[in-house]
């Protein structure tokens, strides 16, 4: 096994003495040996950084590096960085992984020499589990031009059949729950870029052109990767005053991607998708404010107003969807904010929240 590439476990670290250890027990047992376990600790003020070098002192592949506060981005692009392996993974220090992680991975990436491998992975909630299963196949392989017409472009947003699943749209836009090889990512300079300051997903940006990039990408429909839903110290947790502002931004993005790299109208119809299917999304981070219920049904007409959703919304084709997804489309379409609310209390009091 020994013999076998090196892969290099990017982990970024900020306050996670409480997941912390399950994290890192994960990747030192993993069946694959030859690791290079790069923890980056983001200026942590609990015991993090204490319990890193407890695994240092005791599993050599560990490498500390304890840096001032700078953000998730910036840990992960200085993971990067520092990286030796041939192979690199992300991952955040609140999850955890299945022992055959690295080696199902990469025995999948290596068949057809691919650039990247996805698999399915668990929301881990508090009282249970859901897997999140994103093709039905067992094993899925995508040469470079589905890399670009159908990996990229879901990432930009779901279209055809996919949007019978609208809660599917990120499922393959995180860092996390892939294994990447090195040169792709070095060779074409790709970063993570620091979107902290306005709540968007640095991820997305990353995998639109890693996905672009791709001569080939594989996926494999094993559960390997536990997302931790219930930490209410991630980032991804509570209210967020400018979800909409960071959102726009990302969208912005997107369409200076599409157009500088000619992409076919096809392709704008999913960023549109995006931007209608955004309003689940801005909904319950609006319904989780605690504000009034006028000012919430105010902040939903708002959105709806917004040229881009009127045209999204337009462009959105609904026979896909089940029927209580197109009674949640058909009230933002025809701009009914009382009967979104309506449409996303009922969807927080049906997941329990």
């Amino acid at each position: 096994m020994n013999n076998l590439p090196l892969i290099s476990i990017i982990i970024p670290i900020y306050n996670s003495e409480i997941f912390l250890k399950e994290c890192i027990d994960s990747v030192i047992n993993q069946t694959y040996k030859n690791l290079e376990i790069i923890c980056v600790n983001d200026g942590s003020k609990d015991s993090s950084l204490e319990i890193l070098k407890e695994y240092e002192s005791k599993d050599g592949r560990i490498v500390i590096v304890d840096k001032l506060n700078e953000g998730v981005a910036k840990a992960r692009n200085d993971g990067v960085d520092l990286s030796k392996g041939e192979y690199i993974m992300f991952l955040d220090s609140d999850d955890w992984i299945e022992p055959e992680t690295c080696e199902e991975a990469y025995n999948a990436i290596k068949q057809k020499d691919s650039d990247i491998c996805f698999f399915t992975y668990m929301r881990e909630f508090k009282c249970n589990s859901k897997v999140k299963n994103i093709y039905d196949e067992p094993i899925r392989f995508f040469n470079s031009d589905e890399c670009k017409n159908v990996l990229c472009k879901r990432v930009l947003g779901l279209s055809g059949e996919d949007l019978r699943y609208p809660e599917n749209m990120d499922a393959i836009s995180t860092l996390w729950g892939k294994l990447y090889k090195t040169s792709l990512i070095k060779e074409n300079k790709l970063r993570v870029v620091d979107t902290s300051a306005v709540c968007t997903s640095e991820d997305t940006l990353f995998n639109i052109w890693a996905f672009y990039y791709a001569k080939g990408a594989v996926y494999i429909n094993i559960p390997l990767w536990h997302y931790r839903k219930y930490n209410a110290n991630s980032i991804t947790t509570g209210y967020k005053a400018r979800l909409f502002d960071g959102w726009n931004n990302l969208h912005t993005r997107m369409q200076e991607f599409i157009d500088e790299n000619d992409c076919d109208e096809s392709f704008q119809r999913s960023l549109y998708n995006r931007i209608a299917l955004g309003l689940i999304g801005l909904g319950l981070n609006i319904m989780s404010s605690d504000k009034g219920v006028m000012w919430k049904i105010s902040q939903i007409n708002s959105i709806l107003k917004e040229k881009k959703y009127v045209e999204a919304y337009k462009n959105l084709d609904f026979k896909y969807f089940p029927i209580h997804w197109k009674a949640f489309f058909f009230c933002a379409k025809i701009r009914f904010s009382f009967g979104v609310y309506v449409l996303l209390y009922a969807m927080i009091k049906m997941m329990g929240k």
